[in-house]
């Protein structure tokens, strides 16, 4: 199934077919990390930036469910959700230290229950995620002090912290249909940044904080957007009719890696990011 986005601009990196999800380039642009799923395992695999040398990123850990990789800003600690046991249900935020191909220092930040979808804050203190009650909380990058951040209705998901530390977007049925909202780290301050009838979710800053990627069905099948933090500038970047997913942004701002099904089953891509200000 191809896309009439201009096929030469997209780079297919993988060809496997399996189900994938949630690349996350790198922060000095050496690989993307994302999730790949076969049967009932998901699994935490890294693929170097042109799609050179895709393997397991922990080898010899058979966790059932490895799935919303984070990185840390400075590319130092790796944050992901993982099951306590298998088929048992419990889901706990877990991170490690990461120094070039090699990962080490595994530890729980929030232990068993519901708890996932895992961002760092910019200084690498804290982290966002999704509580039980699929609400957003903060915990400090121990696993102390964690708390509820602000009082929404509905179901929030796919949290993202701005580079500068001034704001964290997520996908909320807050007001009906997901949309994209933004809030203060201490809860103040929700704003609506979406504003369509469609499903708007999986958004994703850019490394200057300038613009978000973001997919949404809005046009039928779902394609990717790019707006701004407040919501203003709305651009969609893919058209056609397979769908393309959760953008993640290269290092250097200049392209989205992302997961589609352009060509009849899901692997991933990466296409250039043309847009002012990044």
């Amino acid at each position: 199934m191809q896309q009439d986005d201009g096929a030469e601009r997209v780079r297919r990196l993988t060809r496997t077919g399996l189900a994938k999800q949630q690349p996350r380039p790198a922060p000095d642009g050496q690989g993307v990390v994302y999730v790949q799923i076969q049967g009932p395992h998901l699994s935490l695999r890294r693929i170097g930036p042109q799609g050179e040398e895709d393997r397991p990123l922990f080898v010899g850990r058979e966790d059932y469910i490895q799935q919303h990789p984070a990185w840390s800003r400075d590319g130092r600690m790796l944050a992901f959700t993982v099951n306590q046991g298998l088929r048992n249900g419990q889901l706990a935020v877990h991170a490690c230290d990461v120094d070039g191909d090699t990962c080490s220092g595994f530890r729980v930040i929030v232990p068993g229950g519901q708890n996932c979808h895992p961002a760092w804050s910019p200084d690498g203190k804290q982290l966002v995620y999704v509580a039980l009650s699929s609400q957003l909380s903060v915990v400090n990058a121990d696993g102390s002090k964690p708390r509820r951040l602000g009082s929404l209705t509905g179901q929030q998901f796919f949290p993202t912290w701005s580079p500068d530390g001034a704001w964290i977007v997520f996908s909320s049925s807050h007001e009906g249909s997901y949309q994209l909202y933004r809030i203060r780290p201490d809860g103040a301050e929700l704003h609506r940044v979406t504003r369509s009838d469609a499903l708007d979710t999986h958004p994703a800053f850019s490394p200057d904080g300038k613009w978000l990627a973001f997919a949404s069905n809005r046009a039928g099948s779902y394609d990717l957007y790019v707006c701004r933090p407040d919501g203003a500038g709305v651009r969609r970047l893919t058209t056609g009719e397979a769908r393309d997913d959760y953008p993640g942004w290269s290092a250097d701002g200049r392209s989205l890696y992302f997961v589609s099904t352009r060509h009849g089953a899901f692997d991933l891509y990466r296409i250039p990011c043309e847009v002012e200000g990044t």
